[in-house]
């Protein structure tokens, strides 16, 4: 799982909670939101999960944390706004050597449309 600074969603869930009140995978306002945020629990769960491997070398497949929906949602945080933190991500993700050698076909993806 990529650990970059650029798919760190820790500081977006500490914008979140400031700005609407409530942890974003608790979020019961709307129906859509409770729904959205999957790739919030199941990015937690991967990166604590057993068969997790630091080394990129040993990795079988890589995981992208990258919650657009959280992103979105939260709007401005810590002076970056929803796009620009999504075009970062993807720069770093294409200067990847690993992204790059595997031609995307040992990736993953959990995130909602936004």
């Amino acid at each position: 799982m990529y650990a970059d600074k650029e798919f760190d969603y820790q500081e977006l869930l500490v914008c979140y909670k400031a700005k609407f009140g409530v942890n974003a995978w608790e979020d019961e306002r709307m129906w859509e939101l409770a729904q959205n945020t999957g790739a919030l629990w199941l990015h937690a769960t991967l990166s604590r999960h057993r068969a997790r491997v630091t080394r990129p070398e040993d990795a079988k497949m890589f995981i992208v944390p990258i919650d657009a929906y959280l992103s979105f949602k939260t709007g401005a945080c810590s002076g970056v706004e929803h796009k620009e933190r999504i075009e970062n991500a993807l720069k770093k993700l294409q200067r990847s050597h690993w992204w790059n050698k595997n031609q995307v076909h040992a990736f993953g993806m959990a995130t909602s449309q936004a």
